[in-house]
């Protein structure tokens, strides 16, 4: 089972979509692509919390998944509250030159079904 961050570890009030739940509970591919669950290697998901902390403290940002053919961090807003949260991408390469607004997909479903057909 790929680890998730324990509630102490998220801002108040965030939860986890479901459909993530699930796929780290079974253990499931993301999709034949590059992305993949950051949970599967816990001590890797602890540095990239700290460095979202540290590079973003405003942003209440939750990393998740990673696309290594990209050098993509896909991370949660903590801010939002609903079931389908906004999934905000720390790129690495580009962080001074692309704006915030730019930089997420609507919602974690829309981010799931792009990583699962990449």
């Amino acid at each position: 089972m790929a680890a998730l961050f324990s509630h102490t570890e998220l801002p108040a009030g965030f939860h986890y979509p479901q459909r993530l739940i699930e796929i780290a509970q079974d253990n499931a591919p993301l999709g034949s692509g590059s992305w993949w669950l950051i949970g599967e290697m816990p001590d890797y998901a602890s540095r990239c919390l700290q460095h979202v902390r540290q590079q973003f403290p405003d942003q209440q940002l939750i990393p998740f998944a990673k696309n290594d053919d990209e050098e993509v961090l896909a991370c949660f807003d903590g801010k939002d509250r609903s079931d389908n949260p906004r999934v905000y991408f720390d790129t690495f390469r580009y962080t001074t030159t692309v704006p915030w607004e730019e930089r997420y997909y609507v919602s974690f479903a829309e981010w799931l079904d792009l990583a699962q057909s990449t």
